[in-house]
Formats: structure tokens, sequence, C-alpha cells
């Protein structure tokens, strides 16, 4: 459930911290079920949420600090200190989670006695410290900046200013209040994460990462760019397990990008199409990434909400990629791989139908049944069952251990960042900086919704380049959205909206993670690789200002026509962007590359891009170009006008036919 940039380089775990770790780990996860099945495993007595949360910090972050070292030179071994601040860390939250209801009784946010305090200052560090081992320094530091921002928030050349507290005011605010470290992120991962988290790596242990590559391989494999096409299913699918770009292009990356090559695409596109698909992964339903359950939790819905709002723009996305790699491939002439290298799909479906079972009882659990808490937990029991009825394929003790060893990674790295973006976000509130920036923002785009709506899309992007997207997003949710939800905006679209230009980091430079990731595997040079993974993802800029500006596209209407008509009028205008980008136009044929013929492939991506416009006189007039450029272009093709049509849609000569066998591997 997270981006790479969100796990730091772990240790390979041996020896007697492997069964530290697994058992640290169980108690973990049996608390996350003791209190979301409300099982009482202790005597009967209900545990108190920060309680509950103190613990489940102590053990997973006081396990960040045996799997993940705190220097690459102590990268294989767990060290002494290591074991000290373990123990502190676990003891420290074992206290607190003792002492909760006087915590909650005698208001020790406010006031608590000098030695909690110092515990507390501690606790503090040990978060500082477990973030800088998972996501770097940089990220760490905006942490201590902003997380110290209540002690100088008063100084009067401080651009915008805020309350000013003392010290030991902001150490018992980050630890004892339900504002920081133990916020609404927190929670999120205690009431609802947990769950996804144990069912991805369930996911992931049981098979799942094959079966999607084999039975998209099956179906799309043999067609135009099937290859591509294979790459941008299932690096989808896999999204849902590992929520993480640069994890996901590493596993299936290392399948579709030589398949791809091979038929003919470029190291440059393949890399291209690999870290695009990936990257979107993380953002496809119905199984997201960490923030947007976070994202629920703040917007006070459902998560199913979210899924469902989420599905629309990611099938377009998918959809607008399927158009730009069939136009690659048509005017390329590629071909698929011949039938016969191919798993048979009726072979596949038989391995792993249990796969579908799973996701579509999760779906129905979540959306018909609305038991959101509780579905990633029935699933993956289920998953784990159904996996382990042939003997031949039932889990050993290493297996299981490996299994439980998982679910502690993930949740190790996710602790210490959400712990981080506590702090982050508490200080901002505690201070009245968030609402003060509300007003500040929408002075500075003089209420001008479209430029509010750039600034927010900069935003962020240039955070998304710097931290983790879970960061990115929440700090922009905080700071940013209610500007723009003040602006009239529908607050879903809102968020979302941010959520998708965090994301777009992933594939846009400077930085552009996952197409670096991808870039290694296909042995591409990485900025023309960069660019090209920019014009794969076209659909993604474009994309959430339309939603933002008619939620319908993202469900949020009640009138039905509403939607079909705006769904209907994207597919058609996102088919002639992918198309017009590729410079090829389905049934006449492939545009010349002279300067005339790439004014007219602008034109119709600016057609494309209108008739997507959520507004009919818009969409007509798009319409209306992209018929005319159509007819023109045809015209072209049957004349054979050559400075705009290279060659026309038609069948291809013995030559050429022979020239598009696959190169044997």
């Amino acid at each position: 459930m997270l981006s790479s940039e969100e796990s730091g380089l772990y240790r390979p775990i041996q020896g007697v911290w492997y069964g530290i770790i697994i058992v640290l780990t169980l108690i973990g996860v049996g608390l996350g079920l003791n209190h979301i099945f409300n099982l009482r495993f202790f005597l009967n007595i209900p545990l108190l949420e920060p309680s509950y949360l103190y613990m489940l910090l102590g053990l997973f972050l006081g396990s960040s600090f045996l799997i993940y070292p705190a220097f690459e030179r102590h990268a294989r071994s767990v060290q002494w200190y290591d074991v000290v601040l373990a123990s502190v860390t676990i003891g420290l939250c074992s206290t607190f989670a003792f002492k909760a209801p006087d915590i909650l009784a005698e208001g020790w946010e406010y006031t608590a006695p000098t030695v909690a305090v110092i515990g507390a200052a501690v606790l503090v560090a040990l978060v500082l410290e477990a973030t800088r081992r998972v996501t770097g320094l940089f990220f760490t530091g905006i942490v201590i900046v902003l997380g110290s921002y209540p002690l100088w928030a008063g100084l009067e050349f401080l651009p915008i200013k805020g309350f000013f507290l003392p010290w030991d005011d902001t150490i018992r605010f980050h630890v004892f209040s339900i504002q920081s470290i133990f916020g609404l992120a927190a929670q999120v991962v205690g009431g609802l994460l947990i769950g996804f988290i144990v069912f991805g790596v369930t996911l992931f242990f049981t098979g799942a990462g094959t079966f999607f590559v084999n039975i998209t391989m099956s179906m799309l494999g043999h067609v135009r760019g099937g290859t591509a096409k294979v790459a941008i299913a299932a690096s989808g699918l896999f999204g849902m397990m590992s929520g993480s770009s640069v994890s996901n292009v590493l596993s299936t990356g290392t399948i579709t990008i030589p398949a791809m090559k091979r038929t003919g695409f470029s190291a440059t596109v393949a890399a291209a199409i690999e870290a695009n698909a990936s990257s979107h992964g993380s953002i496809t339903p119905p199984v997201m990434g960490a923030t947007a359950f976070i994202m629920a939790a703040l917007l006070q819905i459902p998560y199913s909400d979210v899924a469902l709002a989420a599905a629309v723009p990611a099938f377009l996305f998918y959809y607008g990629m399927f158009c730009q790699i069939d136009g690659y491939a048509a005017r390329a002439r590629l071909r698929g791989l011949p039938k016969e290298e191919l798993p048979l799909l009726w072979e596949t479906l038989k391995d792993g139908w249990i796969y579908l079972f799973a996701i579509t009882l999760l779906i129905f659990l979540m959306i018909v049944l609305k038991h959101e808490a509780t579905a990633p937990w029935y699933t993956a029991a289920v998953l784990i069952l159904l996996a382990n009825l042939k003997k031949e394929k039932r889990w050993g003790k290493k297996q299981w251990g490996d299994y439980v060893l998982n679910v502690a990674r993930l949740l190790t790295a996710l602790v210490p960042l959400l712990g981080g973006i506590g702090m982050l976000v508490g200080a901002l509130n505690v201070t009245g900086t968030a609402g003060s920036l509300t007003s500040d923002l929408v002075h500075l785009a003089g209420n001008s919704i479209p430029l509010l709506l750039l600034l927010g899309a900069l935003a962020s992007f240039v955070l998304g380049t710097g931290l983790p997207g879970t960061a990115a997003y929440i700090l922009l949710a905080v700071m940013m959205a209610p500007t723009l939800i003040k602006q009239g905006l529908n607050p879903l679209a809102v968020h979302l909206f941010l959520l998708y230009w965090a994301n777009i980091a992933d594939v846009t430079p400077p930085t552009a993670i996952s197409v670096v990731a991808a870039a290694g595997i296909a042995n591409s040079p990485i900025m023309p690789t960069m660019w090209e993974a920019m014009k794969v993802a076209a659909v993604k800029y474009i994309e959430p200002f339309l939603f933002v500006i008619a939620p319908a596209r993202i469900l949020q209407t009640n009138d039905p026509i509403e939607f079909i008509t705006i769904f209907a009028s994207a597919l058609v205008g996102i088919a002639a962007i992918g198309y017009a980008m590729q410079a090829y136009l389905p049934f006449v044929g492939a545009m010349a590359r002279g300067l005339r013929a790439q004014v007219i492939q602008v034109v119709l991506v600016a057609a494309g891009v209108a008739i997507s416009y959520p507004d009919l006189t818009v969409t007509l007039a798009g319409g209306a170009v992209s018929v005319a450029v159509y007819g023109m272009m045809w015209f072209a093709a049957r004349h054979e006008i050559r400075w705009l049509i290279e060659w026309k849609a038609g069948a291809l000569t013995d030559a050429e036919e022979a020239a598009l066998k696959v190169t044997p591997a």
C-alpha cells in the first residue's frame, strides 16, 4: 500500500529476529482483529481506542528499528542500538496505552506529569528516527521543520503567522492529542487499512500476480500491440496488491517489458508504458493505496464511495493508454505473440478462479453489504483457505512465516510515515495556519477557480516530486482542499484532483521514479523515456481538471442520463486524443511526419479535449472539428497525399507481412 519512496531498504531478517518480528506482528494483527471485530481478548474488557493506537504504534514503530537499518553499512544485521530503540519504543507506548484512561480523563494534552512529558519527547524523537529510516532525510527534515512550527509560529518576520506554543505544550499536543501522531492517519491504519494490507499480502502470496499476467496474456497477447496491452491490464491489476508504483514495475515489468521489446516496441516506449500502467495501480479500485483510505476519513464518507468515484477516471486513463498503444502498434505495424506461445485461457481460469472470486467477494462485502472494515479480513481468510485446499499448494512453516513478515514490512513502513504526516498536519492545525492559508490562496487567485485549480495542480506536483505521495496529498488536503471546496467545487472531486496530481510526479520529470525503474529494466535512456512516459500519460494530465469541473464524471450525480452523456463523450474524446498522440487515424492510416501534419495532430488532440469537456456546446464544436479533419485526412489517404498521410490503412504486401514475424526468444 506504499509507493516505493515510502519504504526504505529493509534488512534480510533471519534467526531470532525473524521469530521476534513474527511474534510482534501477530500481536499487532491480533490487536487489529480484536478492535475491528470487538472480540474482547482482554478479559472481556473493551480496549479504549487510544490504548489500541498506542499499542499498535509501539509494536510496528518498534519493529521498524529491527527491519530498517539506521545506516547502509548495517543493512545486513540488527545492531545493539536497534534493539534499544525498539525496546524503548514498545515500553513507552505500552505505558501510555496502560495510562490511556488517565490521559483522557485528566487532559494530558493540556497538562501532564513532568515524567510523562519527558517520555513523550522521547517518543517524538523515536518517530522522527523511524521516519528517517523509512522515508529518508528530505521528508524527515520537513517533518522536523513543520512539526516544530508551533515553537516559532509567532515570529514577526514570517509571511504566514500562527499561534505560538511552548515546547512542552507542543510535545504534549503531538503525543497526547488525537490530532497529531495519533490523529486521523493513525486511526485509519488501526480501523481500516490494516485489513487491506493483510488482504494485499494474501493476494500476492497466494500467486495472484502470476495469474493476472497469465490471464491478460491469454486474452490479449495475440492482438495488435498485445504485449503492451497485457502490461497495461496486468500492471493495473497487480497495483491492487502492492499499491507501490516501483515494486509494481519491478514485479510485472520484468515480464512485460522484454515481451514488448520482442514484439517490436522500442525500449523507450516499453518502459514508458510499464511505468504508467504501474504508477496508476495505486489509485485504481477496488484496493487503492493508503491515501484513498485517508481521503475517505477526511471526507467522512465510506471508502467504497471513494473507490466507486475513482473507478471512472481510472478506467478512462487505462482506456486512453489502450488507444495510444493500439495507434502506436498500428502505425509501426506490430503484431502480437503467436497463440501457441500464450497460456490457455481455460487452464489459467481453472488455476486462478479463486482470485476473481476473492475480488468479487471483496467488492460485494464493501459496496453491497457496506462491511468495509471487516471485508478484507473475511476475503483474506477465504482466499487463504481456497489456496491451501490442494495438498501440493499448502503453505508450510516457511511460507506462513514469510507471509507474516511481508505484512510486517508494509506496516513498519506505513506507521512511521503516517506518524510523521500526523505531526505535519497537527502542527498546521494547532497553530491555525491551515485556515489562514485558505484565505490567502483565495486572495492570491482573485476567486478564479481555473487559477486555483492550476495552483492546486502545481502544488500537488511539486510536493509529489519530493515527498511520498501520501504525505503530498495529505498536506494539500489540509492546506488547499478547503480553498477549492469554498469555491463551490465538489469535495470528493477536489480530493481526487489533488491525489491524481500528487501521483503524476511518478511519471513526470524531474523525479519520475516509476520511469527510472522501468528504464532500468528496459535498458533505455532515462530522459527520452521520461518524455515518452509523459506522452503516454496524456489523459492523466487532462482528466483531473475535467472531473473536478463536472463531478458527474465521477458518479457524483443523481441523474444517470447526465453521467451516461458525459461518459460517452469522454470515450470518444479520449480515443481521439490517444490516436492523435500517436499520429494514427483508425481506418485512415498513419499521419505524415512533417510540420504541417503535426499541426493537424495538435488540432485533433485539442478537438479530443473539447469533445471530452462536459459542456454540450464545446463537445459539439470539438466533434465538428474532428469530423472535418478526419474527412480531410480520409480524402488525403484515398488520393495518396503524402505530406498528410504516410500510408493508408489496408492490406499488407507479402514483404510487409514477412517483416512482421516475431523474433524468436
